[in-house]
C-alpha cells in the first residue's frame, strides 16, 4: 500500500518567502538606525531604534544557529549561544521595551484613520497593545527562562560543593562494610569507593548524587547533609 505525500511545495515556499521577507526587514531596519545614527543629534528615539533593531536581529538569527548546533549535538556551544539568546531577549528586550513605552516608539500613525488625533484612533491602540504585549510576553518568558537556568547552575555548583566535601570522608584505603547501599541496595564490596554523608550514612558515589540533585537531606535519616 503506497503512502500518500500530504506535503504541499507551496506551504515550504511561502515559508521561505516568509524569512527572507523578515530577515530583510530586519538587515533593512539595522542599517536604517545605524545610518540615522549621530551623536550631535542625539535623541531617544535612535537611542531606541538601533538598541531594539540589534536586539530583535541578534534574536532572530541566533534561532537557526541554536537549532542546527542542536541538532548536531554540539551541547556546549548550543548552551552558550542559548544563554545569549535569553538574556537578549529577556531583560536586555526588557530595558528596551520600558524605554519604547516611555518615549512612544511605536506610533502607527500610517494606520489612523482621523488624522487630527492619532493618539485616540482605536485600530492605533489596538496595534500598540498587541505589539507591546507581545514583546513584554516574549521578555518575560525569557527572564523566566534564565532565572530557571540560574536557579539550576546555583543548584549544581552547591551541589558539587557538596560532593568535593564528602569525597574527603572516604579518600583513605580500601574499605570492606557489611552493609549495601540504601538507595540501590547492592552490597558495598572490597575497594570500592563509597561516599559518607555528614549524618556517618554511606552510599554509591553515583546512588547519592542522583538523590541530592533534587533533595538537601540524607535518604535514611532525612538530616540536612550540608556540610
Amino acid at each position: 500500500m503506497e503512502r500518500e505525500d500530504n506535503s504541499n511545495p507551496c506551504n515550504c515556499c511561502w515559508t521561505f518567502v516568509v524569512i527572507c521577507g523578515i530577515s530583510t526587514m530586519l538587515i533593512k531596519w539595522d542599517i536604517n538606525a545605524i545610518t540615522n545614527w549621530n551623536l550631535n543629534d542625539f535623541s531617544y528615539i535612535h537611542l531606541w531604534t538601533l538598541g531594539m533593531s540589534l536586539t530583535l536581529t541578534f534574536a532572530w538569527f541566533s534561532l537557526p544557529i541554536l537549532i542546527t548546533l542542536l541538532a548536531c549535538r554540539v551541547d556546549r556551544f548550543a548552551k552558550a549561544i542559548g544563554v545569549l539568546l535569553l538574556i537578549c531577549c529577556g531583560p536586555n528586550l526588557f530595558i528596551w521595551n520600558v524605554i519604547g513605552c516611555a518615549i512612544g516608539a511605536f506610533e502607527f500613525s500610517d494606520f489612523c484613520v482621523a488624522k487630527d488625533n492619532c493618539s485616540l484612533d482605536p485600530i492605533v491602540i489596538a496595534m500598540k497593545i498587541f505589539t507591546w504585549g507581545l514583546l513584554f510576553l516574549v521578555s518575560i518568558a525569557c527572564n523566566w527562562g534564565l532565572f530557571m537556568m540560574i536557579k539550576e547552575a546555583c543548584k549544581d555548583l552547591r551541589l558539587q560543593s557538596k560532593i568535593r566535601k564528602w569525597r574527603q570522608v572516604k579518600s583513605k584505603g580500601e574499605v570492606l562494610i557489611e552493609s549495601n547501599c540504601s538507595i540501590c541496595l547492592d552490597e558495598f564490596v572490597k575497594g570500592e569507593k563509597i561516599r559518607e554523608l555528614n549524618c556517618k550514612h554511606e552510599f554509591h558515589p553515583d546512588c547519592i548524587d542522583i538523590w541530592m540533585q533534587n533533595h538537601s537531606t540524607c535518604p535514611i535519616c532525612r538530616k540536612l547533609c550540608d556540610v
